[in-house]
C-alpha cells in the first residue's frame, strides 16, 4: 500500500511541466485594510459622499426619534371597558442590606403602590387622531402623564407644549393588558384601574 502511495506521487511529479512565462510578472503586495478605508474615506470626503451619509444618517435617526415604529396591536377603543390590574411583583431574588441581612425574602408579593403615592394618571392615545388629542386636553391634568402609540412626539410637544412620551415596544400597553386606545390609567386601594374610552 506505502509502495502504491510512493508510485502515484512520483508519477504525478514525473508528468509537472514547465510551462514557461507569459507576460511580466508582479510581486503580490496588498494594501493593508486600514489604509485602503481610510483612502476611501478620504475621497468620500472629498467627492462630498461621507456628509451627504452623515445628513441621511441624521435625518433616519430623527424621523425614528420624531415618529416612532406605532404599537401594532393597539386600535380605536369600539367597546368601553374597565379593568383593574395587580402591579404586584414576585421577588427572584432576597433585597438584603449592605451587611447582607435579608430585609424581604426571595419570593416575596410586593405591591409598589403599598409604598409610592401614585397619585396622578397615565394617558395612552393615538397622537394621529385629534379626536384623542382633544380628550386628553380635556381631561388630563398638567400632572398626568400622556403616553403615545402612534404619531409624531414632537409635533405634540411644539404643538401643544405638552410632555409627551411614546410607549417604545408596547412595552407598557403590555404589561396594562391595553388593547385599545384612549385609554386611562389611574390607582385605586392598591390596584391599577384601566379605563378604555370610547369617543
Amino acid at each position: 500500500m506505502k509502495l502504491l502511495v510512493l508510485l502515484t506521487l512520483c508519477g504525478s511529479a514525473a508528468i509537472a511541466k514547465d510551462l514557461g512565462q507569459y507576460g511580466p510578472v508582479y510581486p503580490v503586495i496588498e494594501d493593508s485594510l486600514k489604509q485602503t478605508l481610510i483612502e476611501k474615506a478620504f475621497q468620500m470626503e472629498q467627492s462630498g459622499e461621507l456628509e451627504m451619509m452623515q445628513d441621511n444618517m441624521k435625518k433616519q435617526t430623527q424621523n425614528y426619534l420624531e415618529n416612532p415604529t406605532p404599537v401594532k396591536r393597539i386600535t380605536k377603543t369600539q367597546k368601553e371597558r374597565t379593568f383593574y390590574v395587580d402591579p404586584s411583583v414576585i421577588l427572584d431574588d432576597p433585597i438584603v442590606d449592605e451587611t447582607g441581612k435579608v430585609l424581604v425574602a426571595k419570593g416575596s408579593k410586593i405591591n409598589p403602590l403599598d409604598t409610592i403615592d401614585f397619585d396622578h394618571a397615565l394617558y395612552f392615545i393615538d397622537g394621529t387622531d385629534e379626536a384623542q388629542i382633544e380628550w386628553v386636553l380635556d381631561d388630563a391634568n398638567p400632572s398626568d402623564t400622556i403616553v403615545l402609540v402612534k404619531g409624531s412626539v414632537r409635533q405634540l410637544m411644539d404643538e401643544y407644549k405638552l410632555m409627551v412620551y411614546f410607549d417604545q415596544g408596547g412595552s407598557l400597553t403590555q404589561s396594562l393588558n391595553i388593547n385599545q386606545v384612549p385609554a386611562r390609567v389611574t390607582s385605586e386601594k392598591g390596584w391599577l384601574k384601566v379605563d378604555e374610552e370610547k369617543l
